[in-house]
C-alpha cells in the first residue's frame, strides 16, 4: 500500500470514495489481448516464460500470437466463435488464447494427457492415508463414536451423486439399476469434469463402485476440461502498476469485473 503524503493533489483524497472502474473507465473496455499489448508496450521487451529449457520474451510471445491468429483466420475462425483446443498445459496454450481473443473468439481446452498422467502419479504413490472428513456441523454424519463434530466431505460422498441420481431416474422408469449398470458392451459411461477432480473420477469413484458391486461397469471415458488461468495473468500484469495494485487490494475485484475486463462469454 502506498503511504499518504498529506498533499490532497498527490493523495487524490477526492477520489477515495469512488470505485476503481469509475476512476479508470478505459480498462474494462479492453480485451485480454489489448491489455497484454498495453502492458508489453509500457514495459518493453522482457522475459515472460522461464520453464525448464524454454525461454520466451514478450516480443516472441507477440510474434507467436500473431502467427496463430493468422492461422485461425485462415481456418475460418470468426468473432464470437468458440474454439476447442486439444492441448496439454504447454506454453503454446497462452498465445493460442491471445490469438483467439485478438479475433474475438473464445477458447476452451481439452487436455488429452492430464487424466492419464494425474492418475498414474497417484497410483505410483501407493496406498496412503487421505482425509475423508472435515470439522463441520452440517453434511453427512460419520457413523463412528467420537466423530460427532465431523462430517464426511472432500468429494468422497460427492461422487455418489452420479450413482444416486441415476438410480432415482431408473426407478422412475421402472428399470433395474443392477441390470443397467452391469458391465456390458452396449453401455459406455462418459465423465466430463474439471482438471482438479481427476483422481476422484479415475480412482475414488471406481473404487467405491467396485466395493458396492464388482459386476458394475466402471467409468469408460474420462474427458478433462483444462483451463488457462487468464485471470491470474491479468491481475499480475495489472498489479505491476502501483495504482492498480492498490485498487486490487482495497476493492477486491469480483469475477464480474474480471469478466468485463476479459470480455469472456459463457
Amino acid at each position: 500500500m502506498r503511504k499518504e503524503t498529506n498533499y490532497p493533489s498527490i493523495d487524490k483524497t477526492h477520489l477515495k470514495n469512488t470505485k476503481f472502474f469509475e476512476r479508470h473507465p478505459l480498462i474494462p473496455s479492453l480485451t485480454f489481448s489489448q491489455v497484454l499489448d498495453l502492458m508489453f508496450a509500457l514495459q518493453g521487451n522482457h522475459q515472460i516464460v522461464d520453464c525448464l529449457d524454454l525461454r520466451i520474451d514478450s516480443k516472441q510471445f507477440q510474434k507467436d500470437s500473431l502467427l496463430i491468429a493468422k492461422a485461425l483466420l485462415e481456418l475460418g475462425v470468426k468473432p464470437n466463435d468458440i474454439i476447442t483446443v486439444s492441448m496439454p498445459n504447454y506454453y503454446q496454450a497462452i498465445p493460442v488464447f491471445k490469438a483467439a481473443n485478438m479475433i474475438g473468439a473464445t477458447t476452451t481446452y481439452l487436455n488429452p494427457l492430464a487424466s492419464f498422467e494425474e492418475t498414474k502419479k497417484y497410483l505410483n504413490l501407493g496406498i496412503i492415508d487421505r482425509a475423508t472428513t472435515r470439522q463441520l456441523n452440517w453434511g453427512v454424519e460419520v457413523p463412528v463414536d467420537g466423530y460427532d463434530d465431523k462430517r464426511i466431505y472432500v468429494w468422497i460422498e460427492a461422487v455418489f451423486g452420479y450413482l444416486t441420481a441415476s438410480m432415482h431416474v431408473l426407478k422412475e422408469k421402472n428399470i433395474d439399476y443392477n441390470e443397467f449398470y452391469k458391465d456390458r458392451e452396449d453401455l459406455i459411461t462418459y465423465f466430463v469434469h474439471g482438471k482438479d477432480n481427476i483422481t476422484f473420477h479415475t480412482i475414488i469413484y471406481p473404487s467405491l463402485l467396485m466395493a458396492i458391486n464388482p459386476n458394475w461397469q466402471l467409468p469408460k471415458k474420462i474427458i478433462l476440461i483444462g483451463s488457462v488461468i487468464v485471470l491470474a495473468i491479468v491481475f499480475y500484469l495489472l498489479s505491476l502498476d502501483e495504482n492498480v495494485q492498490d485498487a486490487l487490494i482495497n476493492e477486491k475485484i469480483s469475477e464480474r469485473h474480471a469478466r468485463s475486463l476479459l470480455k469472456v462469454t459463457d
